[in-house]
């Protein structure tokens, strides 16, 4: 990429050796998981929906709900196995688990057509107990079930969202699907979200969401305004990046 950067990326070339490059005990922890699950990924399975939730027990199963009535471009119902919710029940050694896993099981006995993947991380002292290391398992927990099928059915999408929303279109998961097939060079988009109108009308949270807006414009666009025409940044509450460009750039920070 640094050499040639429009060069085309082969995606189960660019995951192998991203996995090449980590940590073996890592990997290991991963594929852990993954046997856990003890469900292979739909060979039509086009994207992952990532879910990172610390102590969300009383939100998580209305969150997964929200993801069940998806409609194709056409108002169709969409094919389920086109993707997967993935959770990741994390939380520091020093706190204890709360009811996550229960809500999940629940949901899954609610919704058996859509596809739950379950993992649980407890954060030891010596390892960062951060949002983004949560994502950074949950991505290539996706990456390493996507590289363990034989045949796929296009490009593999990772998307990242929160436990805590409390709202999704119907056509979510085909929109994300048809800007990725429009626009063949872009590699990952930063996807629309807004506060609910009761968060905005509290003005100590306006305008700190407004100062934070001002400097995501600002990492953009710069002091002069000059367009960069890519984010400097992806907002990971709601994005989706294809999977052979987040294994090229090395993934998640942790």
């Amino acid at each position: 990429m640094i050499d040639d950067p429009h060069a085309k990326l082969n995606e189960r070339n660019e995951i192998q050796d991203y996995f090449d490059r980590l940590d073996p005990s890592y990997i290991n922890e991963l594929e852990d998981m993954n046997n856990r699950v003890g469900q292979t990924m739909s060979e039509t399975c086009r994207l992952t929906i990532s879910i990172p939730a610390y102590l969300e027990g009383k939100n998580i199963k209305k969150t997964l709900e929200l993801y069940t009535n998806q409609k194709d471009k056409d108002g169709n119902p969409l094919d389920p196995n086109v993707f997967e919710l993935v959770v990741l029940n994390n939380h520091p050694a020093t706190v204890p688990e709360d009811k996550t896993q229960k809500e999940v099981e629940k949901f899954r006995q609610d919704h058996p057509e859509t596809t739950v993947i379950y993992a649980h991380k407890q954060w030891s002292g010596q390892e960062p107990a951060t949002v983004g290391n949560a994502r950074r398992y949950l991505s290539d927990i996706s990456l390493l079930r996507n590289l363990s099928r034989t045949k796929t059915a296009g490009d593999f999408i990772l998307v990242t969202n929160d436990a805590d929303a409390i709202g999704v279109d119907e056509h979510y998961v085909s929109d994300i699907l048809t800007a990725f097939k429009t626009n063949p060079t872009t590699d990952a988009f930063s996807l629309k979200w807004s506060w609910p109108t009761k968060a905005l009308q509290k003005p100590n949270f306006y305008a700190a969401n407004f100062v934070w807006d001002g400097l995501l414009r600002f990492s953009t666009s710069g002091l002069k305004g000059t367009d960069m025409k890519e984010p400097a940044q992806l907002e990971a509450r709601n994005a989706a990046i294809r999977s052979a460009m987040y294994a090229a750039v090395g993934g998640f920070n942790r």
